[in-house]
């Protein structure tokens, strides 16, 4: 009795441990957690409804730079809330999809070239937060899990973002790599930090406010030689960006050949 009852209890063990531990080694007794697909749906639409919105409506001719003026007269109007209510209607703007240029023109206008800059990159940190923290919520798991691995040249990108951190954000704003708000999108499901991107966006967006705050201080006067300047400055800027990413490609390279230490 002593030997079956002695076969039954292993038996039961073996039972139990098929339940837990498959042949392969891999643990099955807490299985992982499906992931969810309707943060992904919901962030490709906020993103198309987003586009729609400034693309089909009104609104799109309203925010562009030939109703810059009217911009500007509605915000001067506020008297001594106009810095506020600039930084947050254009912080809005920018989360919405509105190119950086437009506020940053009107900045210029209403605030000079100083004020307007300052204001202008604010403004459009405050709006490029909103859309990365709203992108890494609803879209950062299923890019990482299913998208990421099947795009060689997202990949790329995303180790490229990762290892240069704050460099790597600064470059992708300096060059006309697209617009800002899909930019937002695309670094929000990254795997840069939120305190790199904020870092990086502010150094990138720097240099182009100025340019676009110069530009706009041609309602003062001298609109032919402010304009011309403000371009050539935009010109110099998505150079330098093209010459840096250059670079740090050379570099990346060199530290992984064989003869290298090899990047992480």
């Amino acid at each position: 009795m002593e030997p079956d009852r002695a076969r039954t209890s292993d038996t039961i063990l073996d039972a139990h441990l098929d339940l837990t531990e498959r042949a392969d080694g891999a643990d099955t007794s807490t299985p992982p957690e499906p992931l969810t697909v309707w943060r992904p749906i919901a962030l490709a639409l906020l993103a198309l409804g987003c586009v729609a919105l400034f693309s089909f409506t009104s609104l799109g001719e309203r925010f562009s730079l030939s109703h810059a003026q009217e911009l500007v007269e509605q915000i001067r109007a506020q008297g001594a809330a106009a810095p506020i209510v600039f930084t947050g209607a254009g912080a809005l703007a920018v989360a919405l999809g509105v190119p950086r240029t437009v506020p940053c023109c009107v900045g210029g206008a209403l605030f000079g070239f100083w004020g307007g800059s300052v204001l202008s990159v604010l403004s459009s940190l405050l709006g490029s937060a909103a859309t990365f923290l709203v992108g890494r919520q609803l879209g950062r798991e299923f890019v990482e899990n299913r998208v990421r691995s099947k795009f060689r040249r997202l990949d790329s990108l995303f180790r490229f973002v990762k290892i240069h951190g704050v460099s790597a954000c600064a470059f992708l704003r300096l060059v006309p790599v697209g617009h800002c708000f899909s930019l937002n999108l695309i670094l929000s499901v990254s795997p840069i930090s939120f305190g790199a991107f904020l870092a990086g966006s502010a150094i990138g967006f720097l240099p182009q406010s100025m340019a676009c705050a110069w530009m706009g201080t041609a309602v003062h006067g001298e609109s032919g030689i402010r304009i011309a300047t403000g371009i050539a400055l935009l010109t110099a800027l998505s150079i330098a960006g093209w010459w840096w990413m250059r670079r740090l490609r050379r570099n990346r390279a060199s530290d992984s050949s064989p003869g290298g230490s090899r990047i992480p």
